[in-house]
């Protein structure tokens, strides 16, 4: 658009009233389809001037804010004339992430408002999985650890119950080991979810073991 004013400009003086309508005609359709990608972008824009005021705004600034751009300045704390870039939380009209960014140009501060809701929400997502997978990685190695000893001890005691099967303090140690056992069998498969197996069976049993 710049070079097309100053090519203008130029040759104007050699330019007849034909060769003017035709330039005329090529500007207003040129500013015609400019105006009609600033109104129906979903990007928000705002034009402000050095002092701060707004220039120029679409109608998807006042969209994405929630309340007209003039009233949402004091809030958005642009710095004139500088770039920034940050992330704004609102819940009106609903809750969701905005992306404001400050660029410096020639005529004051164009500041973008773009809706990054989903993307944070994907990014946390990922977030979460990785945490959950490294939580799950980390109980594996844990319970492997832990499961050899027990194991040792389970052979060695049965190895001793058979030597000595009158002593009565074996039986419940090795009460203890398959205990202990059990609670990390069952902490693993509370990190790998598995489709339950439903069995008939006495609500009393688990009420006896329990006291």
């Amino acid at each position: 658009m710049k070079d097309f004013f100053n090519g203008v400009r130029r040759h104007i003086g050699r330019l007849d009233a034909e060769h003017l309508r035709e330039q005329y005609a090529h500007l207003s359709d040129e500013l015609i389809a400019l105006d009609t990608l600033f109104k129906t972008i979903s990007l928000g824009i705002i034009l402000l001037d050095e002092h701060g005021e707004i220039v120029k705004t679409n109608p998807a600034a006042k969209e994405l804010l929630g309340i007209a751009p003039a009233d949402a300045l004091s809030a958005l704390q642009i710095p004139l004339g500088k770039a920034m870039k940050r992330d704004v939380d609102i819940t009106y009209p609903e809750e969701r992430t905005l992306e404001i960014k400050s660029v410096p140009v020639e005529a004051g501060t164009l500041v973008y408002i773009a809706d990054v809701t989903s993307e944070r929400e994907r990014t946390e997502e990922e977030l979460r999985i990785g945490a959950t997978r490294a939580v799950r990685d980390l109980a594996a190695g844990v319970a492997h650890e832990i499961g050899n000893p027990l194991n040792a001890l389970s052979l060695n005691l049965q190895l001793i119950k058979r030597s000595c099967p009158d002593e009565g303090g074996v039986d419940e140690c090795l009460r203890q080991v398959e205990r202990l056992s059990g609670i990390i069998q069952g902490f693993l498969q509370a990190l790998r979810p598995s489709k339950p197996n439903l069995v008939r069976g006495s609500v009393a049993e688990p009420i006896k073991s329990c006291l």
